[in-house]
């Protein structure tokens, strides 16, 4: 277990946003499981805005949870589209559904250890809350 928390850090690293982690303070002992229950479930997304919308530990994960709704929305999409071609569509449908389980806990593993992940090229798209 302990070599796959080293591999998630290696692989977090370059997308810890240490801007935005500055400002979270002690935020992140109070609302850390409800973040990473937005990460697991990001049809919450909604839920650490809710519980403070003053905190900024709160308003960046909600934020990214939103993403990443979108995210996984759009890529559930599209490897529905690919499962309609015969033989390879279904690999490569599965393949995408094995990558965003693997990203969805990366993402929480991340949020668990403490870490700003930004999420690469859209990560800064949106500011919803």
């Amino acid at each position: 277990m302990n070599k796959i928390a080293e591999i998630f850090d290696m692989l977090l690293d370059p997308f810890d946003d240490k801007e935005s982690k500055s400002g979270f303070g002690e935020d992140f002992g109070k609302y850390r499981k409800l973040t990473i229950l937005s990460y697991i479930f990001p049809i919450l997304f909604f839920l650490p805005a809710v519980k403070d919308k003053y905190s900024p530990f709160c308003k960046f994960h909600a934020n990214q949870s939103f993403l990443w709704l979108i995210t996984c929305i759009v890529v559930n999409v599209i490897g529905r589209i690919i499962k309609l071609v015969p033989l390879v569509g279904g690999l490569a449908s599965w393949v995408v559904s094995l990558a965003l389980v693997l990203v969805t806990a990366m993402l929480a593993y991340g949020e668990y250890t403490g870490k700003a992940v930004k999420l690469p090229v859209i990560g800064d798209m949106l500011k919803l809350f």
